[in-house]
């Protein structure tokens, strides 16, 4: 509110109740926000590790084909997914450990 002349800031404050503006002003005053990253749901990645150790106890390997199914979770597809994140050193080294444990 300090940026804005006093009169024009009173307005703000009694039309908006305050809450609003003061939470603008709050956000415009901090520092930026880090760049938004997707990151799929913390339950997918323990569902396909689960998964995952599930195949590699029955067929001795961590491979599963690209189309590859379990329970209707594309697990061939998930395997994928967490290679090329390993690759491009963007899977998280807690994740990565958990998933080399398996061999």
């Amino acid at each position: 509110l300090a940026l804005l002349h006093p009169s024009v800031a009173q307005c703000l404050h009694q039309s908006r109740g305050g809450s609003l503006l003061e939470a603008t002003l709050a956000r415009a005053s901090s520092p930026p926000a880090q760049p938004w990253l997707w990151q799929a749901p913390p339950g997918r990645f323990h569902t396909g590790l689960a998964l995952l150790a599930g195949f590699a106890e029955r067929e001795g390997h961590t491979c599963p084909p690209s189309e590859h199914q379990e329970d209707g979770f594309s697990l061939g597809r998930w395997v994928m997914a967490q290679r090329r994140l390993y690759r491009a050193g963007k899977l998280p080294q807690a994740r990565a450990d958990l998933l080399t444990g398996l061999r």
